[in-house]
């Protein structure tokens, strides 16, 4: 958030009063380790489980289907991207983070 007053003329700034709207250090750096602590991944990739809860044949099945389909997936976008130019890469399912909370 910039400080003081919005301009109300067209005159050129001072360079002084450009520095006195920042924001102070502290709050940059802040602003900073937060963006860079949410930009990191915390966990693993989409069907890659930290801990493993399911032992039921069944649900052992389904999850090992689950992570087929992402192999199956990824196979495909990876085809297709070969293709473009401009690579669609941000909804890899190894890029995706297992965890909703990141």
């Amino acid at each position: 958030k910039i400080k003081g007053v919005p301009p109300k003329n067209k005159n050129p700034l001072k360079e002084e009063d450009i520095v006195k709207s920042l924001i102070d250090k502290s709050t940059t750096l802040d602003t900073m380790v937060i963006t860079r602590i949410l930009s990191e991944r915390s966990t693993n990739a989409l069907g890659d489980f930290e801990v493993t809860y399911t032992y039921d044949p069944a649900a052992v099945k389904i999850v090992e289907e689950f992570r087929q389909n992402l192999k199956d997936i990824s196979l495909k976008m990876h085809q297709r991207n070969e293709k473009l130019v401009q690579k669609y890469e941000y909804l890899y399912p190894e890029e995706i983070p297992n965890s909703i909370s990141t």
